[in-house]
Order: structure tokens, then C-alpha cells, then sequence
């Protein structure tokens, strides 16, 4: 490994605890580190929209997401940006979204067993 790619002595921020434990880092070559990034979003009653840096407008349905869908307008609201823009992190429905995936056209990949046990936990 390059030593400007050594992260073992973290730095200060948000996730350096997780860093220090251990984590895999994805390097991206160049031509691909420059896809679109998310600005922001916007909520409906059945979908959301990723606002994009090129300006486009990805509309999805709240349906592909079952966490989102479950969750309450607040809850959907309640997001933060991560990676830059990379992604998108909801703390109070403990789902994260990546721009390439909504790209690619992917829905949730979580297993029916696990989204169960999510909305059973949800309920108490």
C-alpha cells in the first residue's frame, strides 16, 4: 500500500472510531471518481427525488425502499449527505442509498427477514 493511502493513524472527524477499528477503503480511478453527486433531495407523499450536481432529477418510488416508505414524513426528512454526495444516510431509519446504485436502477437489496425484524423493533 501507498503510504498516502495509510489511514491508520486517523484523523479527526465524524467516523475515525469505525477507521481505527478496521474498515476497507475503496480508491476510485480517476475516470470514475468524477460521477454525479447528490445535492440534495426532495419528498412526495409515494416517492422522493435526488436533485444531481448536472442538474438532473432522478424521481424514485418510496416502494423501492421499504425503510423509506415505512418511515414518516419527519423520518424521510431527516437525512444526511454522505461522501460528499456520494450517498445519502437516514439516522432514524438506519438506511443508506448511493447515488451509483439509484443510477443503476437498483432497489433496496435488504432481505425480507431483515426489514421484518426492522418493523417488529419499529413497533415497540
Amino acid at each position: 500500500m501507498l503510504s498516502k493511502y495509510d489511514f491508520n493513524a486517523g484523523v479527526r472527524g465524524k467516523y475515525v472510531k469505525r477507521q481505527q477499528e478496521g474498515s476497507n477503503v475503496a480508491i476510485l480511478d480517476r475516470d470514475v471518481a468524477h460521477a454525479c453527486f447528490t445535492t440534495g433531495l426532495s419528498f412526495s407523499e409515494k416517492s422522493f427525488t435526488v436533485h444531481l450536481n448536472d442538474g438532473r432529477e432522478i424521481t424514485i418510488s418510496l416502494a423501492w425502499y421499504p425503510r423509506l416508505h415505512a418511515g414518516t414524513k419527519n423520518e424521510r426528512e431527516n437525512y444526511e449527505l454522505i461522501g460528499g454526495g456520494e450517498g445519502v444516510h437516514w439516522p432514524k431509519l438506519d438506511e443508506d442509498i448511493f447515488i451509483e446504485g439509484l443510477l443503476a436502477g437498483r432497489t433496496s437489496q435488504e432481505s425480507q427477514s431483515s426489514l421484518k425484524k426492522w418493523l417488529q423493533k419499529r413497533k415497540k
